[in-house]
């Protein structure tokens, strides 16, 4: 998504803002990671544990 995209509504392959949805998480003995997805437009977020 631009900064100049001024479709509020977004079309197809748009991202009219990121709608994250948890996608994984993993739980070891360092910590916790998690992933989210963008439902919209597919991209990823990914947060590390607190040792990664």
């Amino acid at each position: 998504m631009s900064m100049d995209d001024a479709n509020d509504a977004g079309g197809p392959g748009e991202c009219p803002g990121h709608a994250w949805v948890l996608h994984g998480l993993q739980f070891d003995l360092s910590g916790a990671r998690m992933s989210r997805q963008c439902r919209w437009c597919g991209a990823l977020s990914y947060t590390p544990s607190n040792r990664d």
